[in-house]
Order: structure tokens, then sequence, then C-alpha cells
């Protein structure tokens, strides 16, 4: 019998986490068996079609239970609630009181986790998340491990050594962040890369007919990091210079009025729209009418940055030639003119040059949107993705545990 893997996360559905889904579902279709725990209640109105048949399933937080699993093993979470208060006294109240709360659900959590068979767990985010696991590891006995991506490792995060040492493996996206991770002095034994995977079933090129001329499409939050101030920019510099374009940006997030304010700046109101967040086929639908996928990343003022972000990859999955960022993990999808164009982060000219070069060589386009394609299925296919971490869990399961006392 396959072993019941519990799943961690900060909130579940997530708007923003496909990549969480997808990997759950391709677990489940390899037959390996999933139970999502959630620290906190889902708060989006928008939600994910694959995730509404797993809903009733999943695991939230219940204060009467988590009062019972305190009463019951007292020592046990004061314990852990002191390590975790320990750790996050340098960042704060909020910072301890949001410690103090997830210890407090993962005692909840584990008990749960027991009556329902749970083998290993599995955190996906190495801040709350990973402190979740660490702590349910705690009070269950049973082996841990968890993915990092990019907030988590490049922000200030006090859980993080503590974390890493609880886990038997700790996957992350890219060989930029293992290499980041290893510099921390951080223990290279429990590292390992397993990129964020695309179900390539969904996300085929459209007919040649499909695309729209001039036609410039961006994905993400609308945050700092994602650089979309930038693109907006290179957007007013390729108006000026005639270039017949439209730019539709996805997403939403607390950058969405400044930019809001700077399309009006610009006078862009008939060129750069913002359109919310959308459902994945809407993306999808749009990604088959663009010419040209820019995603201008940085490295925000707080250290923040991206991975290798999803959306770049869905994009490059489509066969969208795309303009990005070489920053963080980026050029290990994207090889300057190969896969895709590379611009310096924030250089808002030669953003414009690159979009500009693409918009008017069809056949580059078409080189490039190919061999997006061919990189896409080599490195992010789902199911070897999922294949590979089935392999983490059960090594972790039977090899014992090779963790530090946590």
């Amino acid at each position: 019998m396959t072993p019941l893997v519990g799943y961690v996360v900060s909130t579940f559905p997530c708007w923003s986490e496909t990549f969480i889904l997808r990997e759950i579902l391709a677990l489940a279709e390899r037959g390996v068996p999933v139970r999502i725990f959630s620290l906190t209640p889902p708060r989006e109105s928008l939600v994910q079609a694959e995730a509404r048949p797993l809903l009733a399933d999943v695991i939230y937080p219940r204060p009467g239970r988590v009062v019972l699993s305190l009463l019951r093993r007292p020592w046990t979470w004061l314990a852990a609630a002191c390590d975790a208060w320990r750790e996050a006294a340098p960042r704060g109240l909020r910072e301890r009181a949001k410690a103090l709360y997830t210890v407090a659900v993962a005692a909840a959590f584990g008990d749960a986790a027991r009556r329902l068979g749970v083998r290993h767990l599995h955190a996906h985010w190495a801040t709350y998340p990973g402190l979740a696991v660490r702590t349910m590891r705690r009070f269950t006995g049973l082996s841990c491990s968890l993915t990092a991506h990019a907030h988590d490792i490049f922000l200030p995060n006090p859980h993080l050594r503590a974390n890493v040492d609880a886990a038997h493996t700790v996957v992350t996206i890219s060989d930029y962040n293992l290499r980041h991770l290893s510099s921390l002095g951080l223990d290279a034994a429990r590292l390992t890369v397993v990129p964020c995977g695309l179900d390539l079933r969904q996300l085929r090129p459209p007919d040649d007919d499909a695309r729209v001329s001039g036609a410039i499409l961006a994905v993400g939050r609308l945050a700092p990091l994602k650089g979309f101030v930038h693109l907006i920019d290179a957007c007013a510099l390729l108006r000026d210079r005639g270039v017949k374009l439209t730019c539709d940006i996805i997403g939403d997030g607390p950058l969405r009025a400044e930019l809001e304010r700077q399309i009006v700046a610009k006078d862009l109101a008939d060129v750069v729209r913002l359109r919310g967040a959308l459902d994945q086929s809407d993306v999808r639908a749009s990604l088959s009418r663009a010419e040209l996928f820019v995603l201008p990343s940085v490295r925000a003022r707080d250290g923040d940055q991206d991975g290798i972000p999803v959306a770049l990859m869905e994009a490059m999955a489509m066969e969208v030639p795309v303009v990005t960022s070489r920053l963080s993990g980026i050029p290990e999808l994207v090889v300057d003119g190969v896969s895709g164009l590379l611009v310096e982060p924030g250089d808002v000219p030669g953003l414009a040059e690159a979009m500009q070069r693409l918009l008017t060589d069809p056949l580059l386009r078409a080189e490039l949107g190919a061999r997006g394609r061919e990189m896409t299925s080599a490195r992010h296919d789902i199911t070897r993705c999922a294949a590979r971490m089935d392999e983490i869990f059960r090594e972790a399961i039977q090899g014992g545990d090779r963790c530090v006392s946590a």
C-alpha cells in the first residue's frame, strides 16, 4: 500500500500557488495519496477548478482540537513553543505571535496526521509550513521534508535553519537556490533540486493564426519584484517610436493603484491594460493570443526576488517567445538567444529593445518559441517532477531519521 503523505501549506486553495496544486494532482495520478493541511482558511474568492474536488478533505485549524492537543501533551507543546519563540524573538512581537499560532495549530495537525495514518510530512515553503511540519514531527515522530522556493530563503526567515535541520530532505526549485542555501552554511547533504512541474497536456501551442499582432502579455502578482513598472515604461518607449502594440498584465497585488497611475501619467490607457487575477483557462487563452511574453523581474529593495516564475514556464510551454531578466534561477530556463531573450534587471531601454526585436522578427519569435517549449518539456514535465518527489518521500520513510533533533 502506498504511504499517505501529509502536505502542509500556508493556505489552500491559494490562487498564486497553482504549482502546489499541480504537484498534488500529479502525485495522485501516480497513486500517491496526499492529505492537505492548511494553516489558515482560504481568503480568496477565486478557486482553481482542479482544487474544488479536494476541498472536502482539507484539514483546517479547529480551535477545539487545538486546545485538546495542547492539553494532551502540554510539555511537548511548551518545548516546541519556546524554540519557535526564541527563533522569532529578534523579528518582533508579530513574528512571535505567528510562530506560536503555527506551533499550536501544528500540534492539532499532528494528532490528525496520526488518526489518518499519514506516514510522511511535506511542507511547501520554509517559513511557517516548515515550522509546522517540524512541530508535527516532534509530536508524531514522522519523517518530514520541505520545498523552498523564493521569499522563504531570500528574505529574513528566523526559522529557516531549524526547519532545514528537522527535514530529511530539502527540495528547492533551481541550482541558483541550491547555491544560495549552501552559501548559508546549510547541510548540503539534505539539499536537492526538483523544478516546478507543468502539466504539458494543458499547455499546448495554439494554431498559428491565433496570435494577435503586437499583443504582449505579462502574468504575475502586482508586486515590486515583478518589475512591471519597467514594463510600462518600456511600452511607452515603444509607443513613442511608433511600434504598434498592446500589453495585458494579468494579476493583482499591492502595486495596482501605483501602476494605474503610471499608465495614466504615460498616456497608455489604450496600450496597457491591468486585467486583474484571472482563471487559469483565461490565462491560457491569453497566452494563445500573445506574440510575446514579458516578465522583467527585479530584486526588490527588501531583497525579495523570483525563483523561476511559473508564469514564465507556462508561456514557454505554449511557444510564446519570452523576454525576461538575467536574475536568480531564470537563466537556467531562459538561455539568451536560444530559448528567449534576457536583459539586465531594471534596464528599461534594453527591455524595450528586446521587445521590439521580437515584435518585428517573426522568424526569431518562432525559433525562440519552439526552443522554449523544448526547454520546458525537458525540465518541467510534472510527471517526472512528481516521480522524483515520490522517491524523496519513500527514501525518507524507509531510510530512517538523519535529521538534527528538533
